[in-house]
C-alpha cells in the first residue's frame, strides 16, 4: 500500500439467531391487560402468584435458610412485595437510606428483639404482636436484646391489680424500653 492510501474493510458478521424468554414460556391468557389502552406508562405489573412462586424458589435455593437471604430493599419497595417476603420468614433487607430502614420496619422487617422477664426470656418481640402476662406485685425486671444492639433495661414497682403497658423501640445504637400511660397502650393494643 502507498503512503496516506487508506485500507478499508467491510466485514459482515453472522448474527445469532434471536432468541428471547418470551418465546420459551408460553403466553398466559390470565395475564393479559383489560384496557391496555387505558394505562398510564411507564407501568409494572406484578403477579403475586408468581413472587411468591420466586421467593420459594429461591429459599430453596438457600436450603430453606431465609437467614441467608438478604434482599436489597429496593426489590421489594412495594409493600405488598415486602409483606411476602417478610411471609416466608424474610427479615434480613439491605436498606440504602434511612427511609427505605423506614419503610421495611414498618412493613414488619423490623429487628426482633427478645424479651426477658425477671432474667427470664419469655418471647420474640415483632412489629404488631404483644405480650401479656401478669405478675406478683413487687419489682420486676425487664430487658430487650436484638442482635449487635444494647440492651433495653428497665425496672418497675408492679402494683396489685394495674396494667401496664411497655413499649420497645429499636433505634441505631439499642433498643430502649419505655413505660406508655394507660390510655396510649390501650390505644395502641386495640390498633
Amino acid at each position: 500500500m502507498a503512503a496516506g492510501s487508506r485500507f478499508r474493510a467491510i466485514i459482515k458478521g453472522a448474527m445469532a439467531a434471536e432468541r428471547t424468554i418470551l418465546r420459551e414460556f408460553p403466553w398466559e391468557e390470565r395475564y393479559r391487560v383489560a384496557g391496555i389502552e387505558d394505562v398510564l406508562t411507564p407501568a409494572l405489573l406484578l403477579y403475586p402468584e408468581i413472587v411468591a412462586s420466586n421467593i420459594a424458589r429461591t429459599l430453596h435455593l438457600l436450603d430453606g435458610d431465609a437467614n441467608r437471604w438478604r434482599p436489597h430493599f429496593k426489590t421489594a419497595k412495594l409493600m405488598n412485595t415486602l409483606r411476602l417476603l417478610v411471609e416466608h420468614g424474610i427479615r434480613n433487607f439491605k436498606c440504602a437510606t434511612t427511609l427505605e430502614l423506614l419503610v421495611a420496619c414498618r412493613g414488619g422487617a423490623a429487628l426482633q428483639a427478645r424479651l426477658g422477664v425477671d432474667s427470664k426470656w419469655v418471647g420474640v418481640n415483632r412489629p404488631g404482636n404483644y405480650f401479656y402476662f401478669e405478675l406478683e406485685p413487687g419489682p420486676h425486671y425487664f430487658c430487650v436484646e436484638a442482635v449487635k444492639m444494647e440492651r433495653g433495661v428497665l425496672s418497675l414497682i408492679v402494683e396489685k391489680g394495674k396494667t401496664y403497658f411497655l413499649q420497645q423501640e429499636i433505634t441505631m445504637t439499642g433498643t430502649e424500653l419505655e413505660i406508655l400511660d394507660h390510655d396510649k397502650g390501650e390505644h395502641l393494643v386495640a390498633k
